[in-house]
C-alpha cells in the first residue's frame, strides 16, 4: 500500500484517475458514502463563480482523515447523488523552511508517474500573482491523463503576506474529472 501521500488501493498500475483516492474518496464516488447530507450541506462553500454548475464542499480535520488535514470536494449543482468530480487533499505547513513542500511536489509526482500510465507531466515554479513583491512562490506539477488531471501544488507565502493575511503555506494533491476541468477552464470565470 502506498500511504505516504495518496491512499491508493494497490501498487498495480492505475488505468484511470478514478483509480486514485484521497482519504478513500475517488472521482465518480458518491460523497454520501462518506458523509451524510447534513454534513455535506454544512461543508458547502459559497465561492462566487460566473457559472455555478459546480460548487465545493470543504471538510476540516475530520476523524476519518489519515493523510490530510483537510479535503475539498467538487460537486455538481442539483446532483442529489453528490457525485465527486474533484477531490483535493491539503495540509497547512508552518514555516516552509528549505522548501520541503516543493520537494514533496516532486516526490508525489514521481509516485503518481509510477502508478498511472499514459500521462504527460509539466512542472512549474513561479511567483504567485497575489504578491506584487514576487516573494510568494508556487510549485505545481500538472499531470494530464485522458480520464482527468492531477495537480500537485505547494504554496510558499512570503512572511509579509503570512502576517498580513494570515495565509499559511500549504501542500495539496488535487484529482479532477474532465468535466470539472472543462467547467473551470471555460465557464467558471
Amino acid at each position: 500500500m502506498l500511504i505516504l501521500t495518496l491512499n491508493i488501493q494497490s501498487l498495480s498500475l492505475a488505468e484511470d484517475v478514478s483509480d486514485l483516492q484521497i482519504e478513500g474518496i475517488s472521482i465518480g464516488d458518491s460523497l454520501l458514502d462518506y458523509f451524510n447530507e447534513k454534513e455535506i450541506k454544512k461543508a458547502k462553500q459559497n465561492y462566487v463563480y460566473k457559472d455555478d454548475s459546480f460548487y465545493e464542499a470543504e471538510f476540516y480535520k475530520h476523524k476519518s482523515f489519515n493523510n490530510y488535514e483537510n479535503i475539498q470536494i467538487g460537486l455538481k449543482k442539483n446532483d442529489n447523488n453528490y457525485i465527486v468530480h474533484k477531490v483535493l487533499g491539503f495540509n497547512f505547513i508552518k514555516n516552509n523552511i528549505n522548501k520541503k513542500c516543493f520537494n514533496k511536489v516532486d516526490l508525489v509526482t514521481k509516485e503518481i508517474k509510477n502508478i498511472l500510465s499514459n500521462t504527460s507531466i509539466k512542472t512549474e515554479e513561479y511567483p504567485h500573482s497575489a504578491d506584487s513583491s514576487g516573494k510568494s512562490l508556487v510549485k505545481t506539477a500538472f499531470i494530464k491523463h485522458n480520464t482527468g488531471e492531477i495537480w500537485i501544488e505547494c504554496y510558499d507565502w512570503s512572511d509579509k503576506l503570512t502576517k498580513q493575511n494570515n495565509w499559511i503555506d500549504n501542500f495539496g494533491v488535487n484529482i479532477v474529472s474532465n468535466e470539472y476541468i472543462f467547467w473551470i477552464n471555460n465557464k467558471a470565470y
